[in-house]
């Protein structure tokens, strides 16, 4: 038996199960999702991270993108990236309702850059990105379409 906080909600590990104090927890073989975030169980022990609602998950480092990317929010939610190329973007992999995510693109103006269907922009279309430059585009996810904007244009 033990407790753990991150600060934001508390969990308690008894005989090997987590119990939620104050969030929702589904367990299925072994693991532990938290609506919040995620929780791993092996053998008993918390094993991974509690991303709370709110807080951050984790930068990604992209690097330079090739022809086709598609982002995996499991493996954070602030991704890093230069465009070398022209470029398709997928909607994120492993992406629930009510998430977001920052992107911050370098010379994403210099190429094609072809984004999913998931994705809505102001207008129906994507913004005109820096050709040369570093842009911040932010997203919200609401179960069905990636909501995104620009929120820095050629961030200095």
């Amino acid at each position: 038996m033990g407790d753990y906080t991150d600060g934001q909600s508390r969990y308690e590990v008894i005989n090997e199960e987590v119990i939620a104090l104050n969030g929702t927890v589904t367990a299925l073989d072994g693991t532990v999702t938290v609506l919040d975030g995620a929780v791993t169980v092996l053998d008993g022990a918390v094993t991974a991270h509690i991303a709370a609602y709110g807080q951050h998950a984790g930068t990604v480092n992209a690097g330079t993108l090739g022809s086709s990317w598609t982002p995996d929010i499991e493996d954070g939610d602030f991704f890093i990236a230069t465009v070398g190329e022209d470029v398709s973007i997928s909607v994120p992999s492993n992406i629930t309702g009510g998430q977001g995510f920052i992107m911050e693109l370098t010379n994403g103006g210099s190429h094609l850059i072809t984004w999913a269907a998931g994705y809505k922009w102001a207008s129906d279309t994507p913004p005109e990105l820096t050709a040369a430059g570093i842009d911040i585009l932010s997203f919200g996810y609401d179960g069905t379409f990636v909501h995104g904007c620009l929120s820095i244009s050629d961030s200095q």
